[in-house]
C-alpha cells in the first residue's frame, strides 16, 4: 500500500476562461509515483501513465459537459503532490495568455486553476493559477482573510500542442501549510 498525500480537499478547476469542477465521483485518487515529474509542460513521465485518468467535468453549477474536453492525473511522493492536466483546444492560436509574471490577472487567461482547502474549515484555501503560457499565480486565504504577498515555493510549466495544451503543476507539501 503507497502512502496518500495529507488530507486535503482539492478542488479542479481549468480552461477556457470558465472553471469547471468535476462532477463524479466527488474525489480524484492521487498515484504513488516512483520517481518525481520533470515540471516541463509535458506529461510523458511515467508516473503520468501509472496515475488515473479524471475526466467527466462539468460547467459550474451545472450538469453540462464543457464545449472542450479536459482531464487530470494526480500523483504524489514523499515532498509533493503532482498534477497534470489536458485541456482540448483545437485552435490554439485563439489562447488567451495575455497575463505575465507577477500579474494578478493569469485567471482572465485560458487557465487552469487548483483550489486547495484544508479539511473541516471553507475559510482556509490556496489557489494556483497556470496560464496555457506557464505563467503562474497563487492566492491564499487564512480563516477567511487573504494573505496578500505571499510568494509559495511551487512549480508549473505549460506546453501548447496540436488540439490541447498540458499543465504540469508541482505542490510542495511544506508549501500548503
Amino acid at each position: 500500500m503507497s502512502a496518500r498525500p495529507p488530507a486535503l480537499v482539492v478542488a479542479l478547476a481549468m480552461a477556457a476562461g470558465v472553471c469547471f469542477a468535476q462532477s463524479s465521483p466527488d474525489e480524484v485518487r492521487s498515484a504513488a509515483a516512483a520517481q518525481a515529474p520533470e515540471i516541463d509542460g509535458k506529461l510523458d513521465d511515467a508516473c503520468w501513465t501509472a496515475a488515473p485518468e479524471a475526466t467527466g467535468f462539468t460547467r459550474p453549477l451545472a450538469v453540462e459537459s464543457p464545449d472542450k474536453p479536459i482531464s487530470v492525473r494526480v500523483c504524489h511522493d514523499a515532498r509533493a503532490l503532482y498534477l497534470g492536466f489536458t485541456c482540448g483546444e483545437p485552435d490554439p492560436g485563439k489562447l488567451r495568455t495575455a497575463a505575465r509574471p507577477g500579474s494578478d490577472s493569469v485567471w482572465q487567461d485560458d487557465c487552469v486553476e487548483v483550489w486547495l482547502g484544508r479539511a473541516g474549515s471553507q475559510l482556509d484555501v490556496d489557489q494556483f493559477i497556470v496560464n496555457a503560457a506557464g505563467v503562474r499565480q497563487a492566492l491564499r486565504q487564512r480563516g477567511g482573510r487573504s494573505e496578500d504577498g505571499r510568494q509559495p515555493s511551487w512549480q508549473a510549466a505549460a506546453r501548447v500542442g496540436d488540439g490541447s495544451y498540458t499543465v504540469e503543476i508541482a505542490l510542495p507539501y511544506e508549501t500548503l501549510g
